[in-house]
């Protein structure tokens, strides 16, 4: 083969030898390498490089195939001393077995001339080499997997003949042909045009509008046209990639470089123009970085038009059209060289056709006309102002953000006596007012598609409610009629928002320290879900009619990540501070272990619920029925912002309900059987409370007889208001006080609870219970219950007559 000629090799390769090279410079004592044939049948004592063996640590199926497949570089010292071998992967088995069962080719790149000249002659005897023993191997261990994508070599004698064949390559080999391997080290995950060369600002549009397909910045999702399966299609297309046709029946196969220009050739292209070199114009010309108009502008700069020096004359229909002749060219080493046109089209693998449009479309002063396609303006735009129009009305309407779901979502709500077809209405009005005609008033398609894609508003009512506080805060900004005052008030709006943010944050921290201690600590947040009627009915009448209401106190353990429906009915029980603390109880008699030291409460700062003296008192039954407890601490959220994972357990029971309109809910066992359907990844364990299970903790602090007593001083004198309280703590070191912060930068403060000084804990075990039997519902609610068995199947009829009620109760 000619020396002068270049051939693809892998990067592995490449490596090796510039390495070997530097090697060379450096110790300036190695001659030529001797090339020889490495054993195929026992492992020597070869030694790869370092990046020799991390690749095939990563492919390890590929060692057997690289010690039957390899050449050994024996480098002689001028010292006499012992001579280094190293191993070269053969040519073959780089370019046909690797890249055909890993990613290897990815990384293929050609030597490029930037090797020093005094090397030149040293790189082409390895090539020759590499080249020669390859054939002399005939490839018989690697040829059965053979891709036709991949680098052809029918069985020949001489490497001369191999090397003419055709060079077939995947388009993956074609995108990072032209890379050096000093460029491989650069990071190209990087959008910085100067760390990636490769950088466009068209692929940065494209990822942009990607993450903006799948974000929630509006209504609804935004159409990603540059992800639609046509449109891929024809990207691969215009990339030269492989790509399957619109009806799916064909595969048209990716751009390849094509057999040169024969031997008869005048100019004798493939003579004076390598094979490496058009493979280095094939890959560039169909980057996919380039677009259809600068491949057609390349054209056009290389293809000139020339007069026709000399015409046959013709008569009739055989009389000749063409004025012109087309005279090709490809750019090496920064100057044209002429080739012919089947060298040409070869090398980029295009048609004639894409040359003729190329050449068409070519201006005064070499621009070449943009590609139209797709690209002309309707006759019957909208114009720009109408839908402006529409957005400066959209924009008018006051609008709320959720509080508690703030940081993950950017929705706003609008209120809920408005929609679509409302606002549009408003909006004409407004147009007419204005005196606008009717061809600058907008539809009511594009009004709801301008407020469905360009805004992320929400007309119900937000899942959880918006904060008081800071609604309050933000009315009296706007309304603030002078700057000082409006400072002020929004820094006690910043305060507010920052101190619920911190208080989030100081729940993830406790739910992390709880993950990393499974055994000893334990956090849950508790809530009680909204009243869920009983028996559910959905006629107009039933509307009008009180209900048995069923209540779910929802425990997230949120260690372990379960959650707990305590639930009951007001017939046996009802919704204070006592039943909370009784189901907090029973939850820490089933699921807290011997080993657990501290258990951590979250919750809102419902008074009558979580935040009161019988919850303390709870806290001291806790250690008294706990020996292995020492701490339990109970921390509120800031008022307004409340968000807690027990509320995500109440929207997935109400979701799960509508989804299953056939459940009928007659009594409240229904809704327990409800609620144990729920549940995504875990299902909700249902605890069914009974009359039993509720325990009075005011006999704990009422009477004389009571181990403790409610007071109102704490031990500095300063009054103790439990509403005020952000942090609750008891701990079993000094049982019968409760330590105490307004503020959670504050030290702890204490709360002798005790009613006479004694040092031990002496809480009882035995609490009584709030009632023996049910209890009595109103004499107004059972008579509509009374009423509704018309719709209540008979055998459920037993059930509602049965219910205890006030029969003496003065009904209103």
């Amino acid at each position: 083969m000619n020396a002068n000629q270049r051939v693809p090799w892998s990067s592995r390769t490449s490596k090796m030898v510039k390495n070997y090279l530097e090697k060379d410079k450096n110790n300036e004592s190695t001659q030529n390498p001797q090339i020889t044939v490495a054993s195929t049948t026992k492992k020597t004592d070869t030694t790869m490089n370092e990046f020799e063996t991390s690749a095939l640590k990563q492919h390890p199926q590929h060692v057997s195939a690289v010690e039957a497949n390899t050449i050994e570089s024996t480098e002689i010292n001028t010292d006499g001393s012992t001579p280094t071998r190293c191993v070269v992967p053969s040519l073959s088995f780089l370019c046909n077995e690797i890249p055909q069962k890993s990613q290897f080719m990815s990384q293929t790149v050609v030597i490029q001339n930037s090797i020093e000249d005094s090397h030149e002659e040293l790189v082409n005897m390895i090539e020759n080499n590499i080249l020669q023993s390859a054939d002399e191997k005939g490839l018989e261990n690697i040829t059965n997997n053979r891709s036709e994508d991949l680098i052809q070599n029918p069985r020949k004698n001489e490497a001369q003949d191999m090397h003419q064949e055709t060079l077939h390559v995947t388009a993956e080999y074609y995108e990072h042909l032209h890379r050096t391997p000093e460029r491989e080290t650069v990071d190209f995950d990087s959008d910085d045009d100067v760390a990636d060369p490769d950088y466009s600002d068209e692929n940065e549009t494209d990822e942009e509008q990607e993450k903006e397909a799948k974000g929630n910045s509006t209504r609804r999702r935004k159409a990603n046209p540059l992800l639609w399966k046509k449109n891929v299609t024809k990207k691969k297309r215009y990339s030269g990639l492989e790509y399957k046709t619109d009806s799916g029946s064909r595969i048209m196969n990716s751009k390849s470089l094509k057999e040169p220009c024969g031997d008869n050739c005048k100019l004798l292209c493939k003579n004076r123009i390598p094979e490496e070199r058009r493979l280095i114009i094939h890959s560039n010309f169909w980057s996919p970085s380039k677009t259809v108009d600068i491949r057609r502008q390349y054209i056009a700069s290389i293809v000139t038009q020339m007069p026709i020096k000399r015409r046959r004359e013709k008569t009739g229909e055989r009389r000749g059209k063409r004025n012109f002749t087309h005279c090709y060219s490809l750019e090496i080493d920064g100057k044209k060289e002429i080739v012919c046109k089947t060298f040409f089209l070869n090398t980029l693998s295009i048609s004639q056709q894409t040359v003729d449009t190329a050449v068409q479309k070519k201006k005064e002063g070499g621009i070449v006309t943009p590609d139209k396609r797709g690209k002309h303006q309707p006759v019957n735009k909208i114009s720009e102002e109408v839908r402006q129009d529409v957005r400066n009305h959209i924009s008018k309407f006051p609008t709320y953000e959720s509080h508690y779901s703030r940081e993950k979502t950017k929705k706003r709500y609008l209120g809920n006596h408005l929609n679509i077809s409302r606002m549009y209405r408003l909006y004409v009005e407004e147009c007419n007012e204005r005196g606008f005609g009717s061809e600058n008033i907008a539809k009511e398609w594009l009004y709801a598609e301008i407020f469905n894609y360009e805004y992320n508003y929400s007309f119900k009512s937000p899942d959880n409610d918006t904060c008081d506080l800071c609604d309050q805060l933000q009315l009296q900004i706007r309304e603030a009629e002078s700057l000082d005052s409006r400072k002020k008030l929004q820094a006690d709006y910043d305060q507010h928002l920052a101190d619920s943010t911190n208080r989030y944050k100081m729940k993830s921290e406790d739910k992390k320290k709880s993950k990393e201690n499974l055994l000893q600590k334990r956090v849950v947040m508790i809530d009680l879900q909204k009243c869920l009627p009983t028996p559910e009915l959905h006629n107009s009448q039933s509307f009008y009619s009180l209900k048995l209401w069923t209540y779910n106190l929802t425990i997230q353990d949120a260690t372990h990540d379960n959650s707990f429906c305590m639930m009951w009915d007001e017939g046996v029980a009802g919704r204070g501070g006592n039943e909370v603390a009784s189901c907090l109880i029973k939850w820490v008699e089933q699921n807290i272990s011997d080993e657990v030291k501290e258990i951590t409460i979250w919750s809102d700062n419902c008074p009558s619920q979580n935040r009161n003296i019988l919850m303390v008192m709870s806290y001291f039954y806790i250690l008294r029925m706990k020996p292995n407890v020492t701490v339990v601490n109970h921390k509120f959220l800031a008022r307004g912002h409340t968000h807690l994972e027990a509320d995500a357990v109440h929207s997935t029971i109400e979701r799960e309900r509508k989804k299953l309109p056939q459940f009928k809910i007659i009594t409240p066992w229904d809704w327990q059987q409800m609620v144990r359907l729920c549940g995504t990844k875990k299902q909700f364990t249902v605890v069914d409370m009974e009359y039993s299970d509720f325990k009075e903790f005011k006999h704990l602090f009422e009477g004389s007889t009571a181990p403790y007593i409610n007071k109102k001083k704490d031990a500095a004198g300063n009054d103790f208001l439990i509403s005020l309280a952000v942090h609750l703590q008891v701990r079993r070191s000094n049982p019968g006080i409760l330590y105490y912060k307004t503020n959670f930068s504050d030290d702890f403060a204490e709360v002798d609870f005790h009613r006479r000084a004694k040092p031990n804990d002496y809480t009882p075990l035995e609490i009584p219970l709030i009632r023996e039997g049910p209890k009595p519902i109103s004499a107004k609610k059972y008579s509509h219950l009374q009423k509704l068995l018309k719709w209540v199947p008979k055998r459920f009829h037993d059930y509602y007559k049965n219910l205890e009620y006030e029969k003496n109760e003065d009904d209103e």
